[in-house]
């Protein structure tokens, strides 16, 4: 017989595992990664810690927010970032 808990659970969106990604190359302590709302804070305006909660659920990140988020890879000297990676996932 099957978990109730495990039919009422949506399927995360195709941006959890570049959400997981960011959160651990934005964080300033090796092998430890950011939670959404210091990721939220690091980003600055006009992302909210509980936007970056729902972002793993969607298909994509909304495009000023990626622009955003490479924005601060580049600042950052975080290399491989892109807004094609950010946006649908391809690159490096």
């Amino acid at each position: 017989m099957a978990s109730v808990k495990g039919k009422n659970r949506t399927d995360l969106g195709p941006v959890a595992q570049r959400l997981a990604r960011l959160l651990d190359v934005f964080s300033p302590w090796e092998g430890i990664s950011l939670t959404y709302r210091q990721l939220a804070a690091e980003l600055g305006k006009p992302v909210t810690g509980a936007a970056v909660k729902k972002w793993p659920r969607r298909k994509s990140f909304p495009a000023d927010v990626a622009r955003l988020i490479v924005a601060k890879a580049k600042e950052r000297g975080i290399a491989g970032v892109t807004l094609e990676w950010v946006l649908w996932g391809e690159g490096v």
